[in-house]
């Protein structure tokens, strides 16, 4: 059987108890992939032991987080397209046939993403039941994007990195994963792939994501923040991403600014609270925001003080409401 011109990568980081799981998906695909590459980022546990033991290549490197991982397994890729693959999830058989399929197609293509199912860890996985027709426009869940932009970005786009598919050149040549950016690493070098090329999303779940706690999107705050940072970047350098990403993926950040901020403060991170105080009131003019600007340059005690006058008179309000209703 001819081998699919795909490397795959999986950065892994402490993962023994899953790493097995997710290279047994990819060893059982129906198009049998050339290379799997794990990049084993500093674990202290047998992830990379286990990784081999199951197939993988596996690069060795001191822990630099997901972006450094990925990019030193595209870089030691050495086939025409990669597939990305997370540790803790898994594929469906099909899934490197149904985006080769695409491929096919659709040979202009630099990006192939696909659908995702979730499932908790430690619950039963129900089987997904999807369409085996052939692939065709008119018939099957596949669609052709010539130029991916505006409401499209944020309405029908998955950035989850084990759904993509992408040519190993284009990714070199965007400048692969920025490995400053945490949390949305992915989203934000997915765009600047899609601005050069055209795409194909095959509308089936041929992705498999666990859910538990040890996810990097748990962590709200930091995943809230890095998407606001994202959007002012594609703002400040809008030449690099498809027409309309900045307006597409942060038209709902004016809103998280100020529960955000407030957050931040019950963390003690003063300053980053005043700055997204700031930035809501030169949106728009509040009290609320007022109020929380001029908390953050009270000292802990007097801030306490000022919250528990805040719930008292809340508290006063809420009464009185309830009284004349």
């Amino acid at each position: 059987m001819d081998l699919a011109p795909v490397s795959v990568v999986i950065p892994a980081y402490n993962s023994q108890e899953f790493i097995g799981e997710a290279i047994c998906s990819v060893l059982a695909q129906t198009l049998r992939v050339s290379e799997i590459i794990v990049v084993d980022d500093g674990s202290s546990d047998r992830t990379a032991e286990l990784a081999e033991q199951s197939g993988a290549f596996v690069i060795r490197q001191d822990h630099g987080g997901i972006s450094v991982a990925r990019n030193a397994g595209i870089r030691a890729a050495k086939h025409e397209w990669i597939a990305f693959l997370d540790a803790d999830d898994t594929w469906e058989p099909q899934k490197i046939e149904y985006q080769l399929a695409a491929i096919g197609r659709y040979p202009d293509v630099g990006l192939v993403s696909c659908d995702l199912s979730q499932w908790l860890h430690d619950s039963p996985v129900s089987d997904v039941v999807f369409a085996t027709a052939g692939i065709a426009d008119n018939n099957a869940p596949m669609v052709y994007i010539p130029q991916a932009r505006g409401a499209f970005l944020i309405d029908r786009m998955t950035y989850n990195s084990p759904t993509m598919l992408i040519r190993r050149e284009l990714l070199l040549s965007v400048g692969l994963f920025d490995e400053q950016v945490h949390y949305v690493e992915g989203v934000e070098c997915y765009l600047r792939v899609m601005a050069q090329c055209p795409i194909v999303l095959v509308k089936l779940p041929l992705v498999r994501q666990r859910l538990h706690h040890q996810n990097t999107s748990a962590n709200s705050v930091e995943m809230r923040l890095s998407w606001i940072r994202m959007v002012d970047r594609l703002v400040a350098e809008s030449h690099k991403y498809p027409a309309g990403a900045a307006e597409a993926l942060g038209k709902d950040v004016f809103g998280q600014l100020l529960p955000l901020g407030r957050m931040l403060l019950e963390e003690g991170r003063i300053r980053e609270a005043r700055d997204l105080f700031v930035r809501s009131l030169k949106q728009k003019h509040s009290k609320r925001a007022v109020l929380l600007w001029a908390s953050t340059f009270l000292d802990a005690a007097n801030f306490n003080r000022l919250l528990a006058i805040k719930r008292k008179l809340t508290l006063g309000n809420k009464s009185k409401t309830g009284r004349l209703a």
